[in-house]
């Protein structure tokens, strides 16, 4: 039987914790696999973020106050951010451009979008996070796999529900 390289595949799991502190706990779990034999093969990204004073994950959704306000502000911050980086030359979009501001806009509003959205935490932002082509998002044409999107918490700060998760980060 062949031996090579690309016959026998390869497997890589980069974890990390951005945040650890005494209410919460956010991973980082994202696997590159090369399938023996095979030209591509699926990359898998999980993101876990435990509210420790509840003992429950949560989603991106529990940091903000619900409704369409709180989503059309994360998608319109997400682009404006992306946008400043990419000025600074410090991110690209999916195929090379960001959509404007209002890009979103005419989407359909899908609060479940954000149940679903990877995401991480930092000490000072929200950090963004998809597979290859970043298709279950509400910010999916501003995502680039290779690159998280990392907002600062400052963007959000009229949108954050005070008594969610967001209340452990939170130095006021």
């Amino acid at each position: 039987p062949d031996r090579s390289y690309l016959r026998l595949g390869d497997f890589t799991l980069d974890a990390f914790v951005p945040l650890a502190n005494d209410g919460i706990f956010s991973a980082h779990l994202e696997t590159m696999a090369h399938d023996p034999g095979a030209n591509t093969s699926q990359n898998y990204l999980d993101t876990l973020n435990f509210d420790l004073s509840t003992g429950q994950r949560f989603t991106l959704a529990d940091m903000f106050y619900p409704g369409e306000e709180s989503y059309r502000a994360l998608q319109r911050v997400a682009v404006a951010e992306a946008q400043y980086l990419l000025l600074k030359g410090l991110r690209g979009g999916f195929g090379g451009n960001i959509p404007d501001v209002h890009f979103f806009e005419k989407d359909e509003y899908r609060p479940e979008l954000l149940e679903k959205q990877e995401f991480a935490l930092t000490e000072d932002a929200i950090v963004l996070d998809c597979t290859k082509y970043c298709g279950v998002s509400p910010v999916a044409h501003v995502l680039d796999r290779k690159i998280p999107l990392e907002i600062p918490y400052s963007r959000f700060k009229h949108f954050f529900d005070p008594d969610g998760p967001f209340r452990h980060i939170s130095k006021n």
